[in-house]
């Protein structure tokens, strides 16, 4: 691959189109999202390259109504992990729906990454972390797996993907509609939101979320025109 199609790549992830049967599996399960509204991506965004996340659902830093789920390297990833995946991201999405934050309901100044979506979630995080180093004295490694592992907005996540994952061949071998007969509790019209975090951590989460959402564009917008004049391309492609 050209330098320029390696550097657009990372700045600009390629979006892949779900498989039929996968859209349907995820706008039954979450009925009240706006569909048309969700972009996927085969990359983790660029300021997320060296993290562990292997999948995360993020806004469009473009516009106030559109969200992205980004998934790690789908090419290497089995069905069923990529299944996984996707109906975790999907949650938050749903998260996101019930928060105001995609579509018509996200007015006013949520911009970009400006959103209660991640202003809370954002908080929460550091809520967490700070609790794990300072009053639980963890190691950092330890300490940011805690606070992901028992952040508020994760945990529900984490059990819907469980109760998937339990019954996946069930959805592999059956039509989607067969598969919702026989699971219907998976069937998510509103999810255990939790309040906002406290006021230290919800203004730190409203800071970053400021500061991501100018910064981002900026360096993309700069590094564009170079990777297009190095030969950077984009195609979608089907998973």
């Amino acid at each position: 691959m050209k330098l320029g199609q390696r550097l657009y790549h990372f700045i600009f992830p390629p979006a892949f189109e779900l498989m039929p049967k996968d859209c349907r599996l995820l706008e039954q399960m979450y009925p009240k999202v706006d569909w048309s509204l969700v972009n996927c991506y085969s990359q983790m965004p660029w300021f997320m390259h060296y993290t562990f996340a292997i999948g995360t659902a993020l806004p469009s830093a473009y516009n106030n109504k559109k969200v992205h789920i980004y998934i790690r390297a789908l090419e290497r990833m089995s069905v069923d992990q990529r299944l996984t995946i996707l109906v975790h991201e999907a949650y938050h999405i749903q998260q996101y729906q019930e928060l105001n934050s995609m579509g018509e309901q996200n007015k006013g100044f949520n911009w970009g990454y400006n959103r209660r979506f991640l202003r809370y979630y954002i908080g929460w995080y550091l809520e967490g972390l700070y609790k794990a180093l300072f009053k639980d004295k963890e190691k950092w490694s330890v300490a940011t797996n805690v606070a992901y592992r028992q952040h508020p907005m994760e945990v529900p996540a984490y059990r819907q993907e469980h109760i998937f994952r339990q019954c996946i061949n069930l959805y592999r071998g059956h039509s989607v509609k067969m598969f919702f007969k026989q699971v219907p509790e998976i069937i998510c019209q509103q999810t255990p939101l939790p309040k906002a975090p406290s006021l230290f951590f919800h203004s730190l989460g409203i800071l970053l979320t400021l500061l991501i959402t100018v910064a981002k564009p900026t360096i993309e917008i700069i590094t564009w025109p170079i990777a297009f004049l190095l030969g950077g391309r984009s195609a979608k492609k089907q998973a």
